[in-house]
């Protein structure tokens, strides 16, 4: 099994309500993570996947334990000490805000990918269907209302509370996902909510607030045993609100191939294209320019080859874009082969 800090690791993190959450992930969840499983190790315990499972489990709900903590920690002392509000408020950005958070583990020893999914990122894989096509396989699902598991997940934690989750929206009161770190308005006591708005401002506690917590930084796992020539797609939201599994994969096939620009993805959209939120592929718009396959599937997935509605949309920012386009970061990782060589295939 080796060393885990030999291992890989990549992060998705994406804040909403404020970065501070995203920011604090993106500093410390994988050095978390890679501590508990060489604990885990160390302690003589086997890797076996159950084993590694637990450990990284643990490194997030302790990570979203340690942010309510800090949090809750500066709060009682900004009671105490004059002139420590605006500090408390610092270090209780990170519960004040939220972050969904997609990690990516791979073991090279033993070819084994790993993924740990909090809210609605999407890790995708794509695989060799013959000698130079691809498929998609879904490494993650997306934690919202949609999601039946999760509708009834929520339903059977907090029985007969009727206004918590709606599968119309998909939304958990009013946020988009059912797991998230942060965003302890949702998780911690009326009492303590209450304490936070009367002395520091905080939202007011929502009147269907009975049971919390109503969200959780317990991550779902899964694992793929990695073969030569897969490559794995990680992104936020924003880019999968535009484009497919399997449009993504084949955005990748076709970038690796370099195709002609008439053969393009198999997905097509007849109806006319204005520039609502969001944006959805249309083949007709498809192109390859970009030296990097991220970049390549970030302009797809914001118009292609239209500028019209590619610059526009990449040009907006906070707070208009997010009526328009919602984040987006993307992450792309070969497995086993280089791109270039496959081109020469």
């Amino acid at each position: 099994m080796g060393d885990p800090e030999d291992w890989h690791f990549w992060g998705i993190y994406d804040g909403h309500v404020g970065w501070a959450t995203s920011v604090l992930l993106r500093r410390t969840l994988i050095p978390s993570v890679v501590r508990k499983i060489k604990k885990t190790l160390d302690e003589g315990m086997t890797g076996s996947s159950s084993n590694i499972y637990d450990a990284i489990q643990s490194a997030f709900i302790q990570m979203d334990n340690r942010i309510s903590h800090e949090a809750l920690e500066a709060m009682d002392m900004a009671m105490d000490l004059e002139g420590y509000t605006k500090i408390a408020f610092s270090r209780a950005a990170p519960a004040r805000s939220g972050s969904c958070a997609l990690l990516a583990v791979y073991d090279p020893n033993q070819c084994m990918l790993r993924i740990a999914s909090v809210g609605d990122s999407r890790a995708v894989l794509g695989r060799r269907k013959g000698k130079n096509n691809r498929f998609a396989l879904s490494l993650s699902t997306d934690h919202n209302g949609f999601n039946r598991s999760e509708y009834d997940r929520i339903m059977n934690e907090h029985p007969g509370e009727t206004g918590v989750i709606n599968q119309d929206s998909g939304r958990l009161f009013n946020m988009a996902m059912t797991r998230a770190f942060g965003d302890h308005r949702y998780k911690w006591s009326m009492d303590t909510l209450k304490r936070c708005y009367e002395r520091f401002l905080w939202a007011p506690p929502l009147a269907e607030y009975l049971s919390p917590p109503y969200l959780t930084a317990d991550p779902e796992i899964t694992t793929m045993l990695v073969r030569d020539g897969d490559f794995l797609i990680l992104a936020s939201d924003g880019f999968w609100d535009n484009v497919s599994n399997d449009d993504a994969v084949q955005f990748v096939r076709h970038w690796i191939l370099r195709y002609p620009s008439e053969l393009l993805p198999t997905s097509d959209a007849e109806e006319e294209r204005g520039l609502t939120r969001c944006y959805s592929f249309s083949s007709k718009d498809y192109v390859i320019e970009d030296d990097n396959v991220a970049t390549h599937l970030a302009r797809n997935a914001l118009g292609g080859g239209n500028s019209g509605i590619f610059e526009t949309l990449m040009s907006l920012r906070a707070p208009e874009a997010k009526l328009h386009r919602d984040d987006i970061t993307i992450q792309v990782i070969f497995f086993g082969f280089h791109p270039e060589d496959e081109r020469l295939e």
